[in-house]
């Protein structure tokens, strides 16, 4: 129960090697490409290219193993990363994987991207779907134009990101009758108030999923990658 020494680099990659065991217990076929969703917590912001590239890493070496062929796009293959950072972790440890995988056949999911953009902010949406139609992942990023944005352009904001994220959930394939689950929205807690994003996206969420609605979980965090201000994971099932 002691973690490896030798910093970051080293930490990530462990970390991640222990991530390929836990998924292989809890089914023997199970690979890190079958993962549809990861959420990765760092301790400082010069950690950030380093989980990606660790991560990236590993992918590339799965790749190889497998049918270079059919594995020839990654992007279309392998779940969403996304990488925060946090004050601490238990045991004072630099870096945290959290992932959830379905096991499907990687190369037959299915990919979109969506994007907003208003003179304040940008909106990407990005979204995984198991081969199986049975689960999918949704991301929602807020990046801001203009730092200094007005309560009502956040309200705005806010009912625009639920909408992407509406729009997402309907464009999943016919045959996938997965729900929203969990809406875990990282935000950066020098951006926002966390009063403000709970009161907000509860309300869109009710007004536009209605009975679908999930359970919204607000992780504040010290930072996020390039300019991003909210991060929004979601899983379906």
């Amino acid at each position: 129960m002691q973690l490896v020494g030798g910093g970051i680099q080293t930490e990530a990659t462990v970390s991640l090697s222990h991530v390929e065991k836990v998924l292989k217990a809890m089914s023997r076929n199970t690979e890190l490409h079958h993962i549809l969703m990861a959420n990765c917590y760092v301790t400082n912001s010069k950690y950030i290219p380093v989980a990606h590239a660790v991560w990236q890493k590993k992918l590339d070496e799965l790749k190889k193993a497998e049918d270079p062929e059919m594995y020839s796009d990654l992007a279309a293959v392998y779940g969403m990363l996304t990488v925060v950072v946090v004050p601490c972790l238990p045991k004072d440890a630099l870096i945290e994987w959290h992932v959830i995988a379905a096991v499907d056949n990687p190369p037959e999911r299915r990919t979109f991207v969506m994007k907003m953009s208003t003179e304040d902010c940008q909106i990407e949406c990005e979204a995984v779907e198991s081969s199986s139609a049975c689960s999918a992942s949704i991301s929602v990023r807020l990046s801001l134009i203009s730092p200094s944005a007005s309560s009502a352009n956040l309200d705005r904001t806010l009912h625009n990101m639920v909408a992407v994220f509406r729009q997402a959930v309907k464009k999943l394939s016919e045959d996938c009758n997965a729900i929203p689950l969990c809406f875990r929205t990282f935000y950066k807690e020098d951006s926002f108030g966390a009063e403000t994003l709970q009161a907000g996206l509860q309300y869109y969420l009710e007004e536009q999923l209605g009975e679908k609605t999930p359970a919204l979980i607000l992780v504040p965090v010290m930072d996020l990658p390039e300019k991003e201000v909210i991060h929004i994971a979601c899983w379906l099932s």
